[in-house]
């Protein structure tokens, strides 16, 4: 009997069969596990891989959404940190000015009232400033303004709720005044760029640099004995009866807070 294509097909397929009945399946599939293994391996590994980076981008911003997030709060609680510590050293400077005032008071018999500046000229040809103390706190024009027992300045205009101060380095102010070492009397009058200039001094008084300057209590608009300023220079020519002396302020007007209105004896 010729065997045909066809037979020979049928014959594989009937060995095949009872090779499947008789090989446990183990055996029999492990082959063509193999096979699909090494075909799909390659393609597992590029599925697995893209996965892996898709997880990683979207983990990625998580974290730098987070990282964000935490930053800001950092940001905010150093924010806040700065401001209190700027309020607590502005709190402790003002608390150092009351102190110093207080201590002063203790001294003389002067009623104070405390004023805080709430403007001042935008030029430096008026020097003069804004405080927010008026006449419904009894405060007058002529009342002297002063600082720890240094003189700022007068009362020269008065509102209900405010009051404008005239400084004493501006060039219409006019102090009677005297060196406390020498005990010599003389006129400080300001200038611009806040400059003073004690004039009238006589040239027989002996006058050094380092010298003290107070107001005199002469004219009655200020009390004997604010401290006014030191001498950084003397002004002196052969034949004139007077001398001079350039005088560098005990405090720098231009970085004022808070001032304090003698408003009388107590």
């Amino acid at each position: 009997m010729k065997l045909t294509t066809e037979r020979i097909l049928a014959l594989i397929m009937v060995i095949i069969v009872i090779i499947a009945l008789i090989v446990p399946r183990k055996y029999f599939w492990n082959p063509v596990k193999g096979v699909f293994t090494v075909v799909s391996t390659p393609i597992q590994k590029v599925m697995y891989k893209g996965a892996s980076s898709v997880y990683d981008f979207f983990s990625t911003i998580g974290k730098i959404s987070q990282l964000a997030k935490e930053n800001n709060e950092l940001k905010a609680e150093r924010d806040k940190y700065l401001a209190d510590e700027a309020k607590m050293a502005d709190l402790e400077k003002e608390n150092e000015i009351l102190r110093n005032q207080l201590d002063f008071q203790k001294k003389t018999n002067y009623k104070l009232l405390a004023a805080s500046i709430i403007a001042r000229n935008p030029t430096n040809i008026q020097q003069s400033l804004t405080i927010d103390v008026g006449s419904n706190r009894g405060v007058k024009e002529e009342m002297p303004v002063i600082i720890s027992g240094i003189l700022v300045g007068k009362i020269i205009e008065v509102h209900p709720t405010s009051s404008d101060v005239l400084l004493i380095t501006n060039p219409n102010s006019i102090v009677n005044a005297m060196i406390s070492e020498s005990r010599a009397d003389g006129l400080v009058r300001g200038e611009l760029g806040y400059g003073l200039i004690m004039d009238s001094i006589s040239q027989e008084t002996k006058i050094n640099v380092g010298d003290l300057v107070v107001t005199s209590g002469l004219g009655g608009t200020f009390p004997k004995g604010l401290l006014i300023g030191e001498i950084s220079e003397i002004i002196s020519k052969q034949g004139e009866i007077f001398q001079s002396a350039v005088l560098r302020p005990s405090i720098d007007l231009d970085k004022l807070e808070i001032v304090f209105v003698i408003m009388g004896v107590q």
